[in-house]
């Protein structure tokens, strides 16, 4: 949409992109922008090796654990556009801003759990049969809480030390909303944007590039926050105002499209000992072991059951490894500046 509106007035847009040559990839609709704007396209294919060269580089400008996997080739990509262009505009807040991810596609089941909830209905006065056991199950559930963790509750707080003294997080809320739309719609806005255009920031920093994000402006964001939210996900199409906006300038076919979110395949890069596998070593050394943060027994059992192929635990994995390589570089070794030469790829 962006591209779009700038075709108007310059003739000579220069867009980029990354590509990774795999089935999710949204190459064809990169290039169907590009054809019908006619802009001068940059494309950027990248794979696992290139994530592991960066990986550390990565680390070391974003000051805290990576969190987001992409942020790797978004400082690539950053690195890649220095070259032709200073100065970038994106997309980032569309989504908080016009209500785009598939969360805000509330469950039957989960608003008939809303339901009993406001009611003040505790889910033991549920009876014990059968069919309402998943319903249970649901009442006893943080909805919230398991929407914006990576994994299963259970898992993640499995991986912590028992011996360690663990803070209960607070009510990150602050306050009390009427609806769920409501509700999630302002930890996204106010929580998890946050942590995207912090992330897009020292990214294209590190490549000496500016960002700006169009999205992003607060009196665009006090008018749509007015509406109901109800009316951005209407018939339950997710962004269904921006994409009645769009119908002026795409086709059908592309403005309702299978969402993609930008995922890497770690579940595969993991199985592969001489790329990112290599650094599941972090993870169980002697050096991991001793700072006891974490569980080693579980945290071998996690790596062990991804190895054999039982189950998929490459995202907490890869979030493990991004605390380890945060620690040792700022914390457990002298804080060096990452050269050409990986300072753990090979531990």
């Amino acid at each position: 949409y962006i591209t779009s509106v700038l075709a108007k007035t310059n003739s000579q847009i220069r867009t980029y992109s990354v590509t990774l040559n795999s089935e999710d990839d949204e190459k064809r609709y990169q290039e169907y922008i590009s054809k019908k704007y006619n802009t001068n396209h940059h494309e950027l294919e990248l794979n696992d090796n290139n994530f592991i060269d960066a990986f550390e580089k990565a680390t070391w400008h974003m000051d805290m654990p990576i969190i987001h996997g992409a942020c790797v080739f978004l400082m690539l990509l950053s690195e890649y556009s220095n070259k032709t262009s200073k100065v970038i505009l994106t997309g980032e807040g569309a989504d908080e801003l016009f209500s785009g991810y598939s969360r805000y596609n509330q469950s039957s089941l989960l608003r008939l759990s809303d339901i009993i909830k406001s009611m003040g209905i505790p889910s033991f006065a549920i009876p014990n049969f059968w069919k309402f056991k998943t319903l249970k199950k649901t009442l006893n559930t943080n909805e919230l809480k398991q929407i914006y963790s990576i994994n299963d509750i259970e898992k993640i707080e499995s991986i912590f030390n028992k011996n360690l003294n663990k803070n209960k997080p607070g009510n990150i809320m602050g306050r009390k909303f009427s609806s769920y739309l409501k509700t999630i719609t302002y930890i996204d806005q106010t929580f998890y944007l946050q942590s995207l255009l912090e992330r897009q920031d020292r990214m294209s920093m590190a490549a000496s590039v500016e960002t700006r994000v169009p999205f992003c402006n607060f009196k665009l964001f006090e008018i749509m926050n007015k509406i109901n939210p109800k009316r951005k996900i209407l018939n339950q199409t997710t962004k269904s105002i921006l994409k009645d906006i769009s119908n002026n300038h795409f086709s059908k076919e592309f403005i309702h499209r299978k969402k993609i979110g930008f995922t890497l395949p770690y579940n595969e890069w993991f199985k592969k000992n001489q790329t990112l596998g290599s650094f599941l070593d972090l993870i169980s050394d002697q050096t991991f072991r001793e700072k006891e943060y974490f569980d080693s027994t579980y945290v071998n059992k996690l790596i062990n059951e991804h190895r054999d192929g039982i189950k998929d635990n490459s995202k907490i994995l890869l979030r493990l490894i991004s605390f380890e390589i945060w620690e040792r570089m700022f914390i457990g070794k002298k804080t060096i500046i990452p050269s050409n030469e990986p300072l753990f790829k090979n531990i």
